[in-house]
């Protein structure tokens, strides 16, 4: 009889803990549903705080200039903080040009050398914070999460030692005489001095200032360095201040609400906004797309057993995300289905059906140029 008993008390109490356990376990996951939801809510706030930043500046551009030239990938853009001078350097074309508002009376050309003596001598933790909406997204994100994570600027100048050596020369007053001055005006008759150099600086002189990161992560990850250098190549032509509407920032284009929540995953065990402060600084940047890369290529396309197959898949997904690859070799979108069909094919296969059946167009044509880019790169 008494052994009866103690077996009913040992049976309540075990049913009694395994309503504490299951309270316990319901409990964490709310709490997770509740972490998660804060996650996304952040993330959902730190684009609105983007997007207001750079609508509130292109109003401004519009109002001194008639146009909406902001910085854009290939582009670093740069205005006075009265609007009234501005630099463009494209990247992708190696040219730079200056534009001032000026007197009708003056040739403009005293403000114009000055400006390409900042330019000359600017570096990336100056641009920076010569941004208006850089500036403006750093501080009020800074204010609004506790899960973000910023950087320090490094003093390297961006175009400085290109510009300057573009006719061998360090002289300013000789970079001025290879250039072009034009003149305009705008609708209210405001006089426009222009002036336009070539930067006479190769692709792989731009890819060498960042050689010692690119060998680094590249062998952090197990990465090819060439893979690295043509995704930089591709998505920014080594412009360190490359900004585009996602918002994508630097080098490699890292967007902080997708590539750069992935990798901050991994690299600070959550996943914070990474601000913009943290992607202009090219070390963090590489540091982030190469993480990135990896854990396409090492976790979310693991199953895929072709080294090639596997590659293509990776830079394709990294542009317009492994969803649409996977929708190429499986209806429904199912990695798993896409998975099974892609160790089924050659990577000749693999290829020939990206190629022809990917929708996002652009998506095929990167991944031509990235391929390309790797042969280029290959022995850099």
């Amino acid at each position: 009889m008494k052994k009866l008993a103690w077996l009913f008390i040992i049976s309540i109490l075990l049913f009694l803990n395994s309503i504490v356990f299951a309270d316990d376990y319901l409990k964490e996951i709310d709490d997770f549903e509740k972490y998660k939801k804060q996650v996304n809510d952040d993330f959902a706030k730190y684009l609105e705080i983007v997007n207001r930043e750079f609508d509130n500046f292109k109003k401004e551009v519009y109002k001194e200039w008639g146009d909406y030239l902001i910085p854009s990938k290939t582009k670093w853009v740069e205005y006075s903080s009265d609007f009234k001078v501005r630099s463009i350097v494209d990247f992708e074309k190696n040219r730079l040009t200056i534009q001032v508002k000026t007197d009708t009376k003056s040739d403009g050309k005293d403000l114009i050398k000055k400006q390409v003596e900042k330019v000359a001598n600017e570096t990336i933790k100056d641009a920076f914070y010569g941004s208006k909406p850089l500036v403006n997204i750093e501080k009020k994100s800074k204010e609004q999460f506790k899960g973000s994570s910023s950087s320090t600027l490094p003093d390297n100048k961006i175009v400085g030692d290109f510009i300057k050596e573009s006719d061998g020369n360090k002289s300013v007053d000789n970079i001025l005489q290879n250039g072009s001055f034009s003149y305009s005006y705008d609708k209210k008759g405001n006089k426009i001095a222009t002036f336009s150099v070539q930067i006479k600086a190769s692709d792989r002189e731009k890819a060498l200032k960042f050689k010692a990161f690119v060998d680094e992560y590249a062998r952090r990850y197990n990465l090819e360095p060439s893979l690295i250098y043509a995704v930089i190549h591709t998505e920014s032509y080594f412009n360190p201040m490359a900004t585009s509407p996602a918002p994508a920032y630097g080098l490699m284009q890292i967007i902080p609400t997708q590539a750069g929540k992935d990798a901050a995953r991994i690299l600070f065990g959550s996943p914070l906004i990474l601000l913009p402060s943290f992607l202009y600084n090219p070390e963090n940047n590489i540091n982030v797309g190469a993480t990135y890369i990896n854990l396409i290529k090492e976790n979310y396309i693991k199953e895929i057993k072709d080294d090639k197959s596997r590659l293509y898949v990776a830079i394709v997904g990294y542009n317009v995300g492994l969803r649409n690859v996977y929708r190429v070799f499986s209806p429904d979108g199912d990695p798993k289905k896409a998975f099974y069909e892609i160790n089924r094919l050659s990577s000749e296969e693999v290829y020939a059906k990206i190629s022809k059946n990917l929708p996002q167009r652009g998506g095929v044509d990167y991944l031509i140029k990235i391929l390309s880019r790797m042969d280029y790169y290959k022995d850099l």
